[in-house]
């Protein structure tokens, strides 16, 4: 006859505010890093990166009204975005409001946080790194990401493409920030080209890199299976690394120089080591369990597994050692004031002055001069100011003549027609060539009345 009505109530599924977009390859070596993660979540919602950062995440974490935010706070994401793959508060930051945007737990495993008692910051690489022919598949796949493990500083070949991995752009030769504020997955922001070729495979011929490649990929990959990592912390690490070398290593049957020599360390810094009184970066733990053969989840979490039977030599060129300015600071402020009081033209920007004097960042020379450098970056808007100003006068002059044409002719005058004729590119979204223009129709209006 009649249905009884159910009046228990539906429980719907909770909603998220973006998309619950799915991270690539999880739970494996290729797992997509979080700030490919973040170029994905902005792509789908048809924004860019910067809009995403500024109008999704930020005011997602900011909600009291008593906290608040500057331009300099968004800044600082693109020139620290290293640290959002990383394993440190700007990482917890992101990860926090992408899981209240999204309604994803799983992030986590797109950070290098579950790794933070054995990384330092150095560990880390500061600019995108990629494999070229990694991007070329994906794009024929139709889903474009860049791996997590690419951005670990020990990491420099494509073992599946034998291939070394890029850090600068093949067509501008710039390096690309981690994350920037018009990012997109396999392109340069700067001058947009495509950053796939496969034409890199095996370009890589040294046979020991691929040896020791494939030792920094296992020891990782264990390290990343194990659940007890995410419960240790940087003093147990230290404790770990000092038994190993006082139980294994003695002045009469395998003396610590030797191992030193053998992984070109300074004796020193592995008797430090042994004594608890300095911090080991990911790198020096990769190398010296290389150097005695034995995994580095083994010497931290078994290490009644340890056999030595022989200690391998390592070659110095298989890292890339990090490089000091040796410089004093007067000697940097001096070259500063060289730049300043040049007349060479056009001027130097603040970009290429750092990369002459040999940082890597203009933020760190920023810093400690920042007199200086705010000087050099005011002389070089003002060219840049003038530069601006006489294409905008050329523009329309084309813009008159263009017009005189018109009239002459009896061509019907409107947008259309000028832009059609008049060849200034991207200058007919300056405003004032706008204005001009405007203005410039508004004057003829009644010619065709």
């Amino acid at each position: 006859m009649f249905t009884v009505w159910n009046e228990k109530k539906v429980r719907t599924p909770e909603r998220s505010k973006c998309y619950s977009l799915e991270p690539m390859s999880m739970n494996s070596l290729d797992t997509e890093s979080l700030t490919s993660y973040i170029q994905r979540l902005s792509e789908a919602h048809s924004i860019s990166v910067s809009s995403f950062v500024k109008h999704l995440i930020f005011p997602t974490l900011y909600t009291d009204k008593n906290q608040d935010y500057s331009e300099n706070d968004l800044y600082r994401v693109y020139y620290k975005s290293y640290s959002i793959n990383g394993f440190n508060q700007q990482t917890s930051f992101f990860l926090r409001a992408l899981k209240e945007l999204t309604n994803r737990r799983d992030l986590k495993s797109l950070s290098w946080l579950k790794l933070s008692p054995l990384l330092t910051i150095g560990d880390i690489k500061v600019s995108r790194n990629w494999c070229p022919a990694c991007l070329n598949e994906q794009k024929n796949e139709n889903i474009i990401y860049e791996k997590l493990i690419w951005s670990l500083k020990s990491l420099t070949i494509c073992l599946k493409h034998n291939c070394v991995l890029e850090s600068t752009c093949p067509n501008c030769t710039n390096e690309i920030k981690q994350l920037d504020l018009y990012s997109v997955i396999g392109y340069c922001p700067k001058c947009k080209g495509w950053l796939g070729s496969n034409m890199v495979v095996n370009n890589n011929t040294n046979e020991e890199n691929i040896v020791w490649q494939k030792w920094v990929n296992k020891n990782v990959e264990d390290l990343l299976k194990n659940e007890a990592v995410e419960f240790v912390d940087r003093d147990f690490i230290l404790n770990k690394v000092s038994h190993f070398l006082s139980r294994h290593f003695n002045r009469t049957s395998n003396p610590l120089n030797k191992l030193a020599e053998n992984m070109n360390y300074d004796r020193c810094t592995l008797t430090q080591w042994k004594r608890k009184a300095q911090q080991l970066s990911f790198e020096s733990l990769l190398v010296l369990s290389y150097c005695v053969n034995t995994p580095i989840e083994v010497i931290l979490f078994r290490e009644n597994e340890i056999n030595i039977k022989h200690i391998s030599k390592f070659k110095n060129d298989l890292i890339k050692k990090k490089s000091y300015i040796t410089l004093t600071t007067e000697e940097k402020r001096n070259l500063l004031y060289k730049f300043i009081n040049s007349n060479e033209y056009p001027p130097l920007s603040l970009n290429e002055v750092t990369k002459q004097i040999g940082y890597k960042s203009n933020e760190s020379l920023r810093y400690h001069f920042p007199a200086e450098c705010s000087l050099i970056s005011s002389r070089y808007k003002e060219y840049k100011s003038k530069i601006n100003a006489e294409k905008v006068h050329l523009a329309k002059k084309a813009i008159r003549e263009c017009v005189s044409t018109a009239l002459e002719e009896g061509k019907v005058l409107n947008h259309g027609y000028i832009q059609s004729k008049v060849k200034i590119g991207k200058q007919f979204a300056n405003l004032e060539i706008r204005e001009y223009i405007e203005g410039i129709l508004e004057k003829n209006k009644s010619y065709y009345e």
